[in-house]
């Protein structure tokens, strides 16, 4: 239990650069986590997959959509694959 509580009492740094850290991992994955999903839709059939679109609807749909649609075409074209639509 000493463990979860150190974890815990971390110093203020430790937290501010983990919440700094956070929307960056969000945006930079959201182009592999789609580029899977589309992939996983066209090998499958399976329209489930673009479900996936829902976690990243704040930057679809956005007004950071326009400069991040670049980001995701190219992970999809890198997996060979095409958004819906």
């Amino acid at each position: 239990m000493k463990r979860l509580r150190d974890y815990l009492h971390r110093s203020p740094e430790f937290w501010l650069i983990a919440f700094l850290c956070t929307p960056f991992v969000y945006l930079l994955s959201s182009g592999p986590v789609l580029a899977t999903a589309f992939w996983l839709r066209d090998r499958t059939d399976w329209d489930g997959f673009y479900s996936v679109m829902w976690l990243y609807w704040p930057l679809l749909e956005g007004p950071l959509a326009w400069p991040f649609m670049f980001y995701i075409q190219w992970w999809t074209q890198l997996f060979g694959t095409m958004p819906p639509g």
